[in-house]
Parts: structure tokens; C-alpha cells; sequence
């Protein structure tokens, strides 16, 4: 690859062999390598590891769509992304020991990878790339819920970063080595630029162009005839992008629990965080929601319980150290849920 100096520390390609835009590179190592190889619980703690309580909020949460819901249409809950199907799984149980469950509800798995061996029969499993997967098998639309929980933050999007000269261009990278280098300008009149103007303004030096998580999230929620649409991820606000917060950019890549360099060669999770204010833009009405506030605090065992039954204690406070870990600042609690409703009763 010939390039042209540039003092910031990345090159101006000239020419590009090897490399190209890190979102088209993203896409084919994650799509076509990692996901049908990998769990992404192998890689990155996720949330998921604590489905059960982010699994009673989404039932609380389902619960209160149906009873909005006109009609008696049957309900489908869908989950993008489901990997093990652990949070389906967990809803289901929720559901089933309820006194009043919900009834004749299907439920439905997405995901790039083939169904996990062990996944119950009363759930069902869609093989390919959501959305599209929605489209093709249920095209008559979703009565019901569907779940994005950590899904966004991977779908792929264009990094862009300034040159010496302040004009912001797109990064590309070479899939096999990670070495990044900058290629064209933005046009002005362009959608990208629009979106970065919108809402990451300015790019001081570094930044990520979220429109195709707009598009994606917009798509979900067109999927849906009646019920809610729910996207869970760890995201950012315009506030604290345009307060600096996040001028180093957010795209990062895990490998066996530990944060390694980013290189779309398909050996690693990449990741970036998730301008939801922008999706909720692109699908309105929508509701922004901080986990914390979001989730019931957690119950903590009386102190005289550890003499009753220490067991039991020790488990009890397990399972409430653990749902703390959902609602803590400067971590978990920080994640975002968008809630997106479409033809239900006012509450």
C-alpha cells in the first residue's frame, strides 16, 4: 500500500491494496468468521451472565405490553442475537411459574450461529443475519415483543478520524494486520457527515458514524405490527460525546475475556458503543431508560437469616451482589434501554 505522510500518526492511503473501510472489514470478519465460529459469552462478559434479572424486567416489561395490547393476537417474543438462548430460556421459566402467566406465547431465537444443542423444544431457532431473517420468516410482522440485548453494538459501523489538516476522513484497515490508515474525505452534503453534524459534533479527533445502527434499529421496529421493540447496550449520549468524553473513538475488540487490539481478521469480538439517542431518533416515539433505573434493587438477606439457614443465606446474598453488579455506576448501570411501542393502548 503506497501512502502519503501524514504527522497525526496515520497515513493517508493513496492507494489500497489491502485495506479498506473498517466497517466493510468489521462486517465480513464478523459476520462470515467469528459469529459462526464463536459464542460471544467465550470472549466478553456480557450481561447475559445475569439473564435472570434482566430477563424479570423484560417479562415485567412484557406483561405490561400484552395487557396494552388490543385484541387477543397471539404473542411472539424474539430475541436477535440470542447466542445460548439463555435469556429466552430464563423468560420462559419467569413466565411459567408466574401465577398468571401469559398464554400461548413463542418464542424465538435469532442468530448467526446453528441451534445450540441443548435449547428446549418451546423455543424456536432462526439461523442468519437479523433482521433479515425477520423479513423472510415472518413477513406478515411480529404481534409481541423483540429483543436487541447487546446486538447493536455490533452491528458494523464507519470509524472516521482527523487529519493534520482538521478534515475528517473515513479510517480504513488492512484485515490480516490491523494497521489502520486514512482514506477519502467526507463529502459535506454527505449522509455521514449529516449524522456526524446531527450528533457527534465536533469530532475532535476521533468518532464513529452510527447511522447504520439507526437503520438497523429502525428496521426492528418496523418488523413489529403491535408490541414493543427493546434495545439494551452500552451506549453514549450527544452530551457526552460533544463534551469530549469519547474523542478517542469507542471501538474495541475482546478476545478470551481480555481486551486485545482491533483487527478484523475474524479472531475477536469488535465492538463499539452505541449512540441509542440516534436510534431513538430514527424510530419514534421511543423512551430512553438507564439500566439502573430500570431494574428493581436488589434484595439482600436479612442478617439474622445466616444463622437460620447459612446456605441459603450465602446464595441470597450470591444472587443480590450479583444483580448489583446490573445497577452500578461507571458500569453496568450505565448500559441504556430504548423502548420503542407500536399500537398499543395508552397506559
Amino acid at each position: 500500500m503506497h501512502a502519503v505522510g501524514c504527522p497525526g500518526g496515520l497515513a493517508v492511503a493513496a492507494t489500497a491494496n489491502s485495506a479498506r473501510p473498517w466497517h466493510e472489514a468489521w462486517a465480513q470478519a464478523q459476520v462470515n468468521e467469528f459469529y459462526r465460529r464463536n459464542s460471544p459469552t467465550d470472549h466478553f462478559d456480557t450481561a447475559i451472565a445475569h439473564a435472570d434479572r434482566i430477563a424479570a424486567a423484560l417479562m415485567k416489561m412484557l406483561r405490561e405490553t400484552t395487557a396494552r395490547m388490543p385484541g387477543s393476537a397471539g404473542i411472539t417474543v424474539v430475541d436477535l442475537g440470542a447466542d445460548s438462548g439463555q435469556l429466552l430460556r430464563q423468560m420462559y421459566r419467569i413466565n411459567a411459574a408466574d401465577e398468571h402467566p401469559i398464554d400461548h406465547v413463542r418464542w424465538v431465537g435469532i442468530d448467526l450461529r446453528p441451534r445450540p444443542f441443548d435449547l428446549p423444544a418451546h423455543i424456536e431457532w432462526w439461523t442468519g443475519i437479523a433482521p433479515d431473517v425477520l423479513r423472510l420468516k415472518a413477513p406478515e410482522g411480529i404481534c409481541g415483543m423483540v429483543i436487541a440485548h447487546e446486538w447493536l453494538d455490533d452491528v458494523p459501523c464507519p470509524i472516521v478520524q482527523r487529519d493534520d489538516a482538521d478534515v475528517v476522513r473515513e479510517v480504513w484497515v488492512d484485515s490480516v494486520t490491523g494497521v489502520e490508515s486514512l482514506g477519502p474525505k467526507l463529502d459535506e452534503d454527505s449522509p455521514q457527515m449529516q449524522w456526524l453534524h446531527q450528533w457527534w459534533w465536533p469530532v475532535r479527533y476521533r468518532g464513529e458514524i452510527g447511522l447504520s445502527r439507526d437503520v438497523a434499529w429502525a428496521t426492528v421496529c418496523a418488523s413489529l405490527n403491535v408490541g414493543t421493540a427493546v434495545a439494551i447496550d452500552y451506549a453514549h449520549t450527544r452530551e457526552q460525546r460533544c463534551a469530549g468524553d469519547f474523542d478517542d473513538g469507542t471501538l474495541v475488540a475482546y478476545r478470551d475475556g481480555i481486551v486485545v487490539r482491533p483487527v478484523p481478521d475474524g479472531s475477536a469480538n469488535i465492538t463499539a458503543r452505541v449512540a441509542l439517542d440516534s436510534c431513538a431518533a430514527a424510530a419514534s416515539p421511543s423512551q430512553l431508560m438507564q439500566q439502573r433505573c430500570v431494574l428493581d434493587e436488589p434484595r439482600w438477606p436479612l442478617p439474622h437469616q445466616a444463622q437460620l439457614d447459612p446456605h441459603r443465606y450465602a446464595a441470597d446474598f450470591q444472587r443480590a451482589t450479583a444483580a448489583l453488579t446490573l445497577r452500578q455506576r461507571s458500569g453496568r448501570g450505565d448500559f441504556w434501554w430504548l423502548r420503542h411501542d407500536v399500537g398499543l393502548r395508552r397506559p
